[in-house]
C-alpha cells in the first residue's frame, strides 16, 4: 500500500467516525430527535425559578449560563473518547440529576431547548439546531428572541467562545486563550 492510499484511508475513516456516523446515530444531533415530557420535579422547579426573569434576553442568557456552568466538556481526545456513552444521553429528566459531569454539545443544547420550550416563552420554530464542523461534528442553537438571532453554544463557551458566538474551527483558535473565561450573569 503506498503512502497516498494510506493517507486517503485514514482521512476517509476519520471523516466517517467524526462526522457521518455521529450524525446518523447520536440522538438530538442531526437525524434522530427525541421528545420528552418534563416530569422531573428538579427540572420543573428550575424552569419555574428561571421563568421569574421577565426580560426574554436576560432569561435566555440565564438559561444558557445555568447549563454552561452545570456541565463540563471533554477538553482532550482521551476524555472525549472515554466518555462516548454520554453521546446517547437523551432524557432531560435524567440529565438534570447529573452535575459537574461531562455532557456533549447536543446534550447541553437539549437541556437549553427543553427549558426554553417548557417555559412557554418560546416555540419550536424559534429554536434552530445548527451544525458546524471543527475537529468533529458540533451543534449549537440559534434562538430568535425579540426579532434577533442569538447563538447559544455552552460547549463552545467552556472552550472560551463568548456568549452569542459559536464554536467553529475559526473561533476555536481565536478564543482558545480564553478557555476558562466565564461571563458574569446580569
Amino acid at each position: 500500500m503506498n503512502t497516498l492510499t494510506l493517507i486517503c484511508w485514514v482521512i476517509s475513516i476519520y471523516f466517517l467516525l467524526a462526522f457521518v456516523i455521529p450524525a446518523i446515530i447520536v440522538p438530538n444531533l442531526f437525524l434522530y430527535k427525541t421528545k420528552t415530557k418534563v416530569t422531573s420535579k428538579k427540572l420543573k422547579d428550575k424552569i419555574k425559578q428561571l421563568n421569574k426573569i421577565k426580560d426574554d434576553e436576560k432569561f435566555i442568557k440565564a438559561v444558557f449560563l445555568y447549563v454552561a456552568k452545570r456541565y463540563k466538556i471533554a477538553h482532550n481526545p482521551i476524555t472525549f473518547i472515554l466518555n462516548l456513552p454520554r453521546l446517547f444521553w437523551h432524557n432531560p429528566n435524567k440529565i438534570i440529576e447529573r452535575e459537574n459531569e461531562i455532557a456533549y454539545c447536543h446534550v447541553q443544547d437539549l437541556m437549553i431547548k427543553t427549558i426554553l420550550l417548557e417555559s412557554k416563552r418560546f416555540k419550536e420554530s424559534d429554536i434552530k439546531r445548527k451544525i458546524t464542523f471543527s475537529m468533529v461534528i458540533h451543534q449549537h442553537l440559534q434562538v430568535m428572541v425579540n426579532g434577533k438571532k442569538v447563538n447559544l453554544d455552552p460547549w463552545g463557551y467552556n472552550e472560551g467562545v463568548p456568549y452569542g458566538k459559536y464554536l467553529s474551527t475559526y473561533t476555536y483558535f481565536k478564543y482558545r486563550k480564553n478557555r476558562n473565561l466565564k461571563i458574569k450573569p446580569q
